[in-house]
């Protein structure tokens, strides 16, 4: 057995806030006991008070969570400054949460002890992570912590690419980047990137889509620094950009980055910020080394129209199984490049996928696979959509 139940709220008080969506969940479990939980929303909600309620409520649960800019639900659709508790029921599936801290000075250091720790207490090895991570190494300054690349490359060394990742990065409206925390069992954090890890019969299906279109050729990419692109070729980052545009990127001109030239399959980087000086270009994720990178363009029809192609992957995949949830992500960017138009995705989305709970959120990054079979990366500017279900379930 595997459920999936929520409970989501608008009310801005923090303790009213989480008594709410506690009653709406407890009206839904029955007499049932949830094992894991995730739970994000606004940063205006007092982290702490809302964590001590669920621990008080569930004590034990295997709670991850933290800020989001914008929420995703079956509840209310494309909502902001909400508050949404996800809890999961299993009498087959065991789930663990795991912590790694102080991610900015080390993305990867504290993997290895954490996972030796933890993977004993698991009957059978984990084959699926739902991951929430720190965004910035400096909320005052707005410094990307753009290691997220290496820390799926890590996390899949050690637990095999068999194990697929689904997961984002805290995210906040812009003014409140300081606020942004992560939620570890009944600890409010930051600088921390924090997991639930499944085993047992789960499985899960993934589409993909971001809606950009690179339209350059490709260009090798001869210098970066994490996520500072320094020299394409011969030119300085900003100079192969206006070379193209005719001036300094924006998040609608994202590089598309193929790891493997004889492939093409990419992922995006989005541009941030330039700097004149040094022509450095800022993205919002790490680059590999070797890598090709072309520009890519889109439009808000097109980032719509890949939501619903996202979709479309799930729903065909997904034909005569049954699955339990969906978990829903989108990029912060896209939010920002929609405006108004963003409530359009969840329009989009409910289109196809119906009659299961869903929940997911506005990240700065995305994390899972290209497609289906694929291991995991770190994306950003796309959409994700993964449904989770027990095996024969």
């Amino acid at each position: 057995m595997f459920k999936v139940i929520m409970g989501q709220t608008e009310d801005p008080d923090s303790l009213d806030a989480i008594k709410d969506v506690i009653e709406q969940c407890r009206k839904q479990l029955s007499k049932d006991k949830p094992s894991a939980g995730i739970l994000y929303g606004s940063t205006e909600y007092d982290s702490q008070v809302i964590v001590d309620e669920v621990n008080k409520a569930f004590p034990g649960i295997e709670l991850i969570g933290g800020n989001t800019c914008a929420e995703i639900s079956s509840l209310k659709g494309y909502a902001d400054g909400t508050l949404v508790l996800v809890l999961f029921v299993s009498d087959t599936i065991e789930i663990k949460a795991i912590v790694i801290k102080n991610i900015a000075k080390d993305q990867t250091a504290g993997i290895k002890p954490t996972l030796d720790n933890i993977l004993p207490k698991f009957k059978e090895k984990p084959s699926l992570g739902i991951l929430i991570a720190e965004t910035f190494t400096n909320p005052n300054i707005l410094v990307l912590n753009s290691g997220l690349l290496s820390f799926v490359k890590v996390l899949r060394s050690e637990l095999g690419d068999g194990f697929t990742i689904f997961g984002g990065g805290t995210s906040s409206e812009v003014p409140n980047f300081n606020k942004i925390r992560q939620i570890y069992k009944t600890e409010v954090l930051q600088d921390a990137a924090v997991m639930l890890l499944f085993a047992g019969p789960i499985k899960s299906k993934v589409g993909v889509a971001s809606g950009w279109v690179p339209f350059t050729s490709p260009h090798s990419l001869d210098e970066a620094k994490m996520n500072v692109v320094v020299k394409v070729e011969d030119k300085t980052g900003l100079n192969f950009y206006i070379d193209y545009i005719g001036g300094a990127p924006t998040l609608i001109h994202p590089l598309a980055v193929y790891e493997d030239a004889k492939q093409d399959k990419f992922y995006l980087r989005g541009p941030f910020g330039a700097d004149p000086a040094s022509g450095c270009v800022f993205c919002d994720g790490e680059f590999p080394k070797g890598a090709k990178v072309r520009i890519a363009k889109s439009d808000p029809d097109k980032i719509i129209h890949a939501t619903g192609e996202a979709a479309e992957q799930v729903n065909d995949l997904s034909s005569n199984q049954k699955y339990q949830c969906a978990f829903v992500l989108s990029c912060f960017c896209r939010r920002q490049i929609l405006g108004t138009r963003t409530n359009e995705e969840w329009a989009t989305l409910s289109k196809f996928i119906k009659d299961i709970p869903v929940f997911g959120f506005y990240s700065i990054g995305q994390i899972g696979p290209y497609s289906q079979g694929d291991v995991s990366i770190a994306h950003t500017e796309t959409c994700i959509i993964a449904l989770l279900g027990e095996k024969n379930g």
